[in-house]
């Protein structure tokens, strides 16, 4: 504390046109930001480097710090962007690691009065142990134990949030653990090692002597502790449903009757998770985030685990791209498609209804259990594990945004490979696309634009129009409406009726699994037939059936062919084609723009089937 009084004083100086103090607090600040950078860098050289860096910057902006109370943590951000900048540009976050020769001289001037503090060999084991944390967990240890910031400061140095800064302490401090525990030490050695690196990489004895950290230091709170576990632990921790999360609060069950309550740092009160049991099999972790409430895209985050526990393939599915980590080979694959299931059978989400899941069971013979949540909550996140065909629900979070936290921003570890596997078209993020066919006679002419990822769909979301005939259907996700010969509205229908049936990635799901979930809710039969990379959804419609060609590495339609139940006879058909440019389809691109109505009737069919069964009165 007494420091950043004289580090505010100092600032106030400067501002005054004290040119001396400029030199002061220079002088003043290089010993404790060496130990701040040294402690994320474990290298000398680079920490010299960093430190001249950021001291340059800091006394030709000094001008621009608005608050002189904040200087401390302003200078620890330019310092921190200059580590970033090194490791961004060099790749070499992996590659920081700190030879023995270099951590004894940089121990030299420190050494002394610290020998009989610890064993020489412990505080090798504490050497080894940090050395092998990753930058960023290191970054956040050392601003939380030795430079005494709250979460939210070094969320602001970071620029990240909060809640992601305890995970990273949380994963850091784990994995610190996991490291110590391997040469015999308990898990109240974390506090110790702590301790003892402080010690060792302060800028002089009389910094060594006053360093200490607390046992509150190093709490992280519920809601990290909760999402850290599940995300770290080979063994999941298995919740019923009664473990929910709500507006920054964790509410469970306590096996000894009622809540078991507590408070955080931050004054939120919150429950300790109690864990009901440990499941050693489960062969699946799969995290659904729901930003707009059931009904609407979901992310995903889903993680295979071998029969050790053990993490193989890991996908990560979010509102901008598509990701698949192979722990074998250490290769991040970036697609096109979102994944599906490899039998081919239809993924389930935690929030599909009673009717929904009958259906689908029935229809493909099989029984899927899963822990299901009836809530229509936004920002929503349900994390289940178990096997595929039984998968118990563990979490439920509300009323939280974790699109920008980081395991929905990147799931593999730092210098994993990357394969990009995208076309131009899914680098870009959206796409134009025509439809062309015949239906009952008549001919069929359409386009509409179609966004790959939710982040796109926001800004700019999908529409439809189609013109069978002289009806026009038209859709532009808020309205939908089917046009007489005169242009009048005929029918109004809930946005987005006219867009089920057709490809809809931003949703978060293979296209294969919404055409088929699309039928199921309509109660409308169907069967898969795999092809290779394409294949067939044929649903049962009556007197017609209705053939999907699904392209399952570009993740959509390629082909709706329409024919008789009876004879097979082609009774219609829709050819789907998809542009990078709307220019090259050479088609009139006009996004609808429709009223939605009061009083839309919610369909009973599925609009392909209405169509196909002439309830358009087309002509």
């Amino acid at each position: 504390m007494d420091d950043i009084k004289l580090y505010r004083e100092l600032v106030l100086q400067v501002r005054q046109g004290d040119t001396g103090a400029r030199d002061r607090l220079a002088t003043c600040v290089r010993g404790p930001l060496e130990a701040y950078v040294y402690r994320i860098t474990m290298r000398e050289d680079l920490t010299q480097d960093i430190v001249q860096e950021s001291m340059l910057e800091m006394l030709k902006i000094l001008g621009k710090l608005s608050d002189a109370d904040r200087f401390w943590p302003w200078l620890c951000k330019i310092a921190m962007n200059k580590i970033r900048n090194h490791y961004r540009i060099r790749e070499r976050r992996k590659r920081a690691i700190m030879s023995r020769a270099d951590l004894e001289r940089s121990l030299e001037s420190t050494r002394d009065g610290l020998e009989n503090l610890v064993t020489e060999e412990f505080k090798q084991i504490v050497r080894t142990t940090m050395n092998m944390l990753q930058p960023k967990h290191r970054a956040v240890l050392s601003m939380r134990c030795y430079e005494n910031m709250s979460y939210a400061q070094i969320a602001d140095i970071l620029d990240s949030t909060e809640l992601n800064v305890r995970l990273m302490f949380y994963r850091g401090k784990k994995q610190l653990q996991k490291h110590l525990s391997r040469h015999g030490f308990g898990t109240g050695a974390v506090l110790s090692a702590l301790v003892v690196f402080g010690k060792m990489t302060a800028p002089d004895t009389a910094a060594a002597a006053g360093i200490t950290v607390l046992p509150a230091t190093i709490e992280v709170g519920a809601v990290a502790a909760a999402l850290g576990a599940l995300s770290t632990k080979t063994a999941v921790v298995s919740l019923t449903a009664a473990g929910i999360i709500t507006a920054g609060a964790i509410v469970a069950s306590s096996p000894w009757g009622g809540a078991v309550g507590g408070l955080t740092g931050d004054g939120h009160s919150v429950a300790q998770s109690i864990p009901l049991r440990i499941d050693t099999k489960q062969t699946y972790e799969n995290w659904y985030f729901f930003p707009e409430g059931v009904g609407g895209p979901v992310i995903t985050r889903l993680i295979r685990t071998d029969e050790k526990g053990q993490a193989r393939f890991q996908w990560l599915q979010n509102d901008n791209g598509n990701y698949r980590y192979e722990t074998g080979s250490g290769t991040v694959h970036v697609t096109d498609y979102r994944s599906y299931n490899e039998d081919l059978s239809v993924r389930r989400l935690p929030t599909d209804d009673a009717d929904l899941t009958a259906f689908l069971d029935q229809v493909e013979g099989r029984s899927v259990r899963m822990g299901h949540v009836a809530d229509q909550a936004k920002n929503m996140l349900i994390i289940t594990g178990g096997s595929r065909a039984d998968q118990e629900l563990l979490r439920l979070v509300r009323n939280y945004d974790v699109l920008q936290e980081e395991h929905f921003q990147y799931n593999w570890p730092d210098g994993a490979g990357k394969a990009d596997g995208r076309d131009a078209m899914h680098v870009q993020g959206y796409c134009w696309f025509t439809v062309a066919g015949e239906i009952g006679g008549q001919p069929v002419n359409g386009n509409g634009f179609l966004p790959f990822y939710y982040g796109v769909s926001r800004a700019r979301p999908a529409w439809v129009s189609i013109q069978v005939g002289r009806t026009h259907l038209f859709d532009n996700g808020a309205a939908a409406a089917v046009l007489g010969e005169d242009g009048r509205v005929n029918r109004a229908y809930p946005g987005g009726t006219f867009l089920k049936g057709l490809p809809r990635p931003w949703m978060g799901l293979h296209t294969l699994d919404l055409v088929r979930r699309d039928a199921a809710e309509f109660e409308t039969p169907f069967e898969t037939h795999p092809a290779g990379t394409k294949t067939q959804v044929v649903l049962n419609a009556g007197v017609h059936e209705i053939v999907y060609t699904v392209d399952l590495d570009k993740d959509w339609i390629d082909s709706v062919v329409m024919r008789s139940s009876a004879d097979g006879r082609q009774t219609g058909r829709l050819d789907f084609e998809y542009f990078a440019d709307a220019n090259a389809a050479h088609a009139d691109f006009i996004q609808p723009r429709i009223s939605g109505s009061a009083n839309s009737p919610t369909p009973k069919t599925l609009w392909l089937v209405d169509l196909v069964q002439g309830s358009f009165h087309l002509r």
